[in-house]
C-alpha cells in the first residue's frame, strides 16, 4: 500500500480568469432558484386574497399563472390599499378599481391582479439567474472553484 497526497488549486471567485468565471456563472444558474424562492410573493399575494396554485416564468415556455381570488375583491383592494406602498403597481391597480368594482370589473381586477403578480414573480426570476445575483451568491457563501469550475469541498 501507498499514500498518494495530491495537491489542488482552488480560487475564490473574484480570483478565476474570465473563461472560467463564465463556466462558474453558467454551472451555478440555477442557485439562487433551487428552492422556494417565490414564498414571499406567493405569501404576498394570499394576504391580499390572490391564491397562486401554479407559475411558470422560467423562458422554456410562455410565462403562465394560475390562480384564485380567496378574499372579495373590495377586501382585496382595501387590503392593497392599506398595506402596499403608493409606488407599488398593486396600489395603483387598487386604485383604479376601487370606485368601480362591480361583477364584470371584479373580474378584470383580479385577472390584472394576477397578471402585475406574474410580473413581479417574472422579475424576480430574472434577477434571481442574473450573472450579477449569482456571482453575490457564490461570494457570500465564500464558494472555492477547482479549475474545471466546480465548487470545491474540503471532501472533495
Amino acid at each position: 500500500m501507498r499514500t498518494v497526497t495530491i495537491q489542488k488549486v482552488v480560487r475564490k471567485f473574484d480570483e478565476l480568469d474570465d473563461k472560467l468565471r463564465a463556466l462558474v456563472l453558467s454551472n451555478n444558474s440555477d442557485i439562487n432558484t433551487d428552492y422556494e424562492w417565490w414564498e414571499n410573493l406567493s405569501d404576498d399575494a394570499k394576504n391580499v386574497g390572490l391564491t397562486i396554485s401554479a407559475f411558470n416564468v422560467d423562458g422554456h415556455q410562455a410565462d403562465s399563472i394560475n390562480w384564485d381570488m380567496s378574499m372579495d375583491h373590495n377586501q382585496s383592494i382595501t387590503k392593497i390599499l392599506a398595506d402596499h406602498g403608493k409606488e407599488c403597481p398593486t396600489h395603483t391597480l387598487a386604485l383604479e378599481f376601487q370606485a368601480k368594482c362591480e361583477s364584470r370589473h371584479c373580474v378584470a381586477y383580479a385577472q390584472k391582479l394576477a397578471g402585475l403578480y406574474l410580473d413581479m414573480l417574472r422579475r424576480e426570476y430574472e434577477d434571481r439567474c442574473g450573472d450579477e445575483m449569482i456571482a453575490d451568491t457564490l461570494k457570500a457563501n465564500d464558494y472555492e472553484f477547482d479549475e474545471k469550475g466546480n465548487i470545491w469541498t474540503d471532501e472533495d
